[in-house]
């Protein structure tokens, strides 16, 4: 996650949730929490100033979810 950031660009990713790997009885589920695959957000910046492009996001929830930041000196 990308917290409280400024000025960021996010350029030439891509981002896959493999849900085949996350069935149950593997570890890595067992390690998961309940709410795989319901909360697998792709990109998750809080923020200003944020420029995303050309980005392939294949996921089971929010592909990319922007958030305003908590500081005050970020937002000036």
């Amino acid at each position: 996650m990308l917290t409280d950031v400024k000025d960021v660009v996010i350029n030439g990713i891509d981002i896959f949730v493999d849900i085949e790997s996350e069935k149950p009885g593997s570890l890595s589920h067992r390690l998961m929490s309940a709410t795989f695959p319901l909360n697998t957000d792709g990109i998750d910046p809080s923020g200003r100033n944020i420029y995303i492009s050309n980005v392939t996001i294949t996921n089971f929830d929010d592909a990319i979810a922007v958030k305003p930041s908590n500081r005050k000196d970020i937002m000036s």
